[in-house]
């Protein structure tokens, strides 16, 4: 296992070499794209598998429109929220689980947009 902090030097070093890495854990593939080192996703993937993937997530992995990356975990450090809508649609706690969010915010959308007056 390579330290995180030394992935891209020691991968330069690899790549230098020939020693090219079989899958490699990072974001920063610009490079090798341009020296054509990688696979695209649709070389590797099903379409099927590809579809599976949030949209948000593949675009990430994209260089010129073509998927090089793929995404393997994602991940939420910090959740954040406007209480207003929450009491607006009569919700009193934060959601605690994905479900929740998910449940909270169609509650809050059959409500309607929040009004912009005080009482």
């Amino acid at each position: 296992m390579i330290n995180r902090n030394d992935i891209d030097k020691q991968v330069k070093t690899m790549v230098q070499s020939g020693n090219y890495p079989d899958v490699l854990p990072t974001g920063g593939y610009a490079d090798k794209v341009a020296d054509d080192l990688l696979y695209r996703a649709t070389d590797v993937l099903s379409p099927t598998a590809q579809s599976n993937f949030i949209d948000t997530f593949s675009k990430a992995g994209q260089v010129k429109g073509t998927q090089y990356g793929i995404p393997f975990v994602s991940s939420a450090r910090a959740f954040s929220y406007h209480k207003a809508p929450f009491a607006q649609a009569g919700l009193t706690d934060a959601p605690k689980a994905w479900d929740e969010v998910r449940k909270d915010a169609q509650l809050i959308k059959a409500k309607g947009p929040a009004s912009s007056s005080s009482t």
